[in-house]
């Protein structure tokens, strides 16, 4: 059989077995039975799914809590009524976590690490002689080793919510844990306790109509282990239950508690905003206004961020680190106070700490006593500090090596002695041994931990490339078997330009609309920076078609590459200006269509630039949502069809998560159905050549998949634990294997490889390499028939001529991709 003919979208070649649209079996054409048991299971799920909600300021932990209820009961739900689950429909793997993995740097300096794992906001010990480490990520849940042991364990994967901030565990029996969530950074959904080692969890109650959603101290009593005391944004609370109910005994927002060494019968708290002590005598059944702004002078007037600490062989010595004041305040240190009659009264030992640069007290802020001396103290914030004569009217503190910068907690323990303290910080877990360097401890590559706060993610072939939160942007080349770290501090966006040569753009800087951001290019000599002025946000889109790297900053730029050599900053050319806040950038392959997302007083719109005129400002489109219920997070064009495209969306339960439109948001419709308790869809991506029925959405609980254009979707998270999933990418190759990379914040990158039908693309547009893939497709029809599988898909596009006729012998699909395609 010969080739000759037009083509404008599919083209069906006589005597092959080829599927028109109307053929194709969607994922909805079930037999009545099914149908029927289908929507059973739906109606079920959304039955199961109706929680009481709490007041508004805590919607994000319990959108978080429920949509796991939700998840369970539609996975239970699926099972009972013996109907196909995700993997038994895709017959593919499970998700695999892929890095990123390596080893720091060794520590010769102050806070000299340049890499890290990611935050560690608690740690704790138990037992004796053969001791259990545990430590609990700001976003990576609950981990475990032995002291016998450098293995971590990972104890989340049925955890509702990984933001562990606190921990305790029965002396009497090591599997009954509880564990508090949600630090100065994230938001937590109250208690959690397990009775099997972190087989299942129980999410405990309260007394109160909102739950805590930041929880830094869990404590149990050592002689009676069913009462326990905590110290939360809401209040103190108690149980007399082992963790299971928590009655409220104090309101206000409560930073630390500590027991006199001891005995749990005397306590103190640590409330903020405004600064109080509070004491009780009586095992936390009640308590009363110990110290505030009137008692001492050296006790200051107001704080909203301060940490305590005791001594265990001085019982009555307590140091205090405390934050600014001052609402307006850069975060800094205000105070470090000392007692050595149990917070009777107060002396100023600042010193000279006041010298060093203390902002993001924030989040980062801790201190801690030497067991076996009450004279030294360590304080941590950015950096860590430590003074040997806290005895004297003005001591004096030296920095000294912390591991990594952000410390949130500082810890010595009887089990590995008064000369070892721990350090948690963004880095991951580190210790220190007094008198000499920090040694790494956190836990990266062959011992897990894997907690890395991972912001984007770029892959195809075998590279990787995620930029990670306060750890740098890292790198792999052999599908995680070993990467490295290209540069320091934030990671934020990455963008592959060349996979083959291994070559990329990424920038660094913190979150959008904080800050500033900077732009590199790495080569074999180290990063080449490529910024711009007034950089504040750092987005970016690659045009891989056009080889063009857009950015969106203050503004939004263009600038033309010729690989391999970097954009300068002399080359980077001005397109518009944006009215107001940013949140994303994307772009078209069909039209040249610039998308941003932004928002301000008057609603949340989608931008779009079309063309290349530089100078032309967007056209905004208003798409009815209103500013603070919502926020637009990321537009994914359709490679297929001009004017489509999707609207992943931040906000309440009242508001869609995502939205679909195919008239450039002229109209547009709701997709969510049952992803609507997902607080934040974040990314997406839609599977080619099923007329966009089958998307694959990263979400704050993990991964999610529908079959049927969003009218039913269902969890696709099999071996990945209900994680905030930050960006999502597709890899199609030519042999049929799909593979999904997922960026996560607090769990690193997941990787998950699945079958469908092969896919070989025609395109004569300016590529180098030529395998068949999107990237690098072939030039020519007849390259692309001898290559693609029967039964498999070849993708046209444009005009493509063949000098003399084609025989195809064996079944395939012919289509067209991004615009009609002709076959002279």
């Amino acid at each position: 059989m010969t080739t000759k003919m037009i083509m404008s979208a599919l083209m069906v070649l006589s005597g092959i077995a080829v599927a028109t649209a109307q053929e194709r079996e969607l994922p909805g054409n079930y037999d009545a039975e099914t149908l029927e048991r289908k929507k059973d299971n739906e109606r079920r799920f959304m039955e199961e799914r109706k929680f009481d909600l709490s007041p508004e300021e805590h919607l994000h932990a319990i959108e978080v809590t429920g949509m796991k209820q939700a998840v369970e009961a539609f996975d239970r739900q699926q099972r009972e009524a013996g109907a196909d689950g995700p993997s038994a429909a895709s017959g593919d793997g499970q998700w695999i976590a892929v890095g990123p993995t390596g080893t720091p740097p060794p520590h010769t300096g102050a806070s000299s690490a340049t890499t890290g794992n990611g935050r560690v906001s608690a740690i704790h010990f138990r037992g004796t002689g053969v001791f259990t480490y545990y430590a609990g990520a700001s976003t990576g849940g609950l981990w475990r080793r032995s002291s016998l042991s450098s293995n971590w364990t990972d104890m989340s994967q049925t955890l509702p919510n990984l933001k562990v901030s606190s921990i305790a565990v029965r002396e009497t029996n090591a599997t009954y844990i509880v564990v508090g969530t949600g630090d100065q950074r994230e938001s937590g959904a109250g208690i959690f306790v397990t009775t099997n080692t972190g087989l299942t969890w129980t999410a405990a109650t309260f007394n109160t109509s909102s739950i805590p959603t930041q929880v830094p101290v869990i404590k149990i009593d050592p002689n009676n282990e069913d009462n326990m005391i905590a110290a939360t944004n809401n209040g103190i609370y108690r149980s007399t239950n082992g963790g299971f109910h928590w009655v409220q005994l104090q309101e206000g927002n409560f930073r630390d508690l500590v027991t006199r060494n001891g005995t749990f019968q005397i306590q103190l708290a640590v409330r903020v905003s405004p600064g109080e002590l509070w004491r009780s005598n009586d095992f936390g059944a009640s308590w009363f206004l110990f110290t505030d702004n009137s008692d001492d002078a050296d006790f200051p007037e107001n704080f909203r961020r301060a940490r305590i600490a005791t001594c265990r062989t001085s019982v009555n010595t307590l140091a205090m680190i405390i934050g600014d004041n001052d609402i307006d305040s850069d975060w800094g240190l205000e105070t470090v106070i000392y007692s050595t009659d149990f917070g009777n009264t107060w002396r100023n030992i600042t010193g000279n700490l006041g010298d060093f640069n203390h902002g993001q007290m924030f989040h980062v802020n801790a201190i801690a006593i030497k067991p076996d001396n009450p004279n030294e103290v360590y304080v941590g914030v950015v950096g860590l500090f430590r003074t040997t004569n806290a005895n004297v009217a003005n001591p004096t503190w030296t920095q000294i090596d912390g591991g990594h910068a952000d410390v949130t907690q500082l810890v010595f323990t009887e089990q590995t002695g008064d000369n070892l303290m721990w350090i948690c910080n963004d880095g991951g877990l580190y210790r220190h041994t007094v008198g000499g360097n920090t040694v790494d401890f956190n836990g990266i590559g062959s011992t897990g931990l894997r907690v890395a706060q991972c912001r984007s993610v770029d892959a195809e072939r075998t590279m990787v490339v995620t930029g990670k939160q306060d750890t740098g942007t890292s790198r792999t080349v052999n599908n995680g078997q070993s990467w490295v770290n290209i540069g320091g501090g934030d990671g934020a966006y990455v963008a592959i330009s060349d996979p083959i040569g291994q070559d990329f753009f990424f920038s660094s800087g913190p979150i959008p609309g904080c800050c500033s951001s900077t732009f590199f290019q790495p080569f074999s000599g180290g990063p080449e920076n490529i910024g711009l002025p007034e950089t504040d946000v750092g987005l970016m889109w690659y045009d891989m078609i056009g080889d063009e790297l857009y950015s969106m900053t203050c503004g939004l730029f263009c600038g033309a590459t010729s690989q391999p050599l970097p954009v300068s900053p002399g080359q980077w050319t001005g397109h518009y200006a944006l009215p107001c806040n940013h949140r994303a950038l994307s772009g078209s392959y069909l039209d040249a269509t610039l998308f941003s997302t932004c928002w301000d007083d008057a609603g949340l719109f989608v931008s779009r630039r079309v063309g290349g005129d530089y100078d032309e400002f967007p056209e905004s489109i208003d798409i009815g949502l209103q500013t603070g219920a919502a926020e637009p997070w990321r537009v994914v064009a359709s490679r297929e069809r001009l004017g489509e495209s999707w609207l992943c969306v931040l906000g309440n339960t009242s508001w869609p998560r995502i939205l679909h439109t195919t008239d450039f948001w002229q109209t547009y419709e709701d997709i969510s159905s049952t992803l609507s308790l997902v607080n934040r869809v974040t990314s997406l991506v839609v599977m080619p050549f099923t007329d966009g029925q089958e998307i694959i959405a990263a979400t704050t609980i993990g991964v999610f998949r529908t079959q049927d254009g969003g009218g039913t979707w269902e969890p696709f998270n099999e071996g990945m634990p209900i994680v905030d999933a930050r960006e999502i990418q597709l890899d199609y190759r030519t042999n049929g294997l799909v593979r999904l990379t997922v960026a996560t914040y607090g769990r690193g990158v997941w990787q998950r490889t699945f079958s469908r039908t092969p896919l070989v693309y025609v395109d004569d547009r300016n590529f180098d390499t030529q395998d068949g893939t999107l990237r690098y497709p072939y030039r020519q029809l007849e390259d692309a028939i001898n290559a693609v599988p029967a039964g498999g898909r070849v993708a046209l596009h444009g005009d493509n001529y063949v000098d003399a006729p084609i025989t195809i012998t064996s079944p395939m699909i012919l289509s067209a991709y991004e615009t009609p395609a002709i076959i002279r």
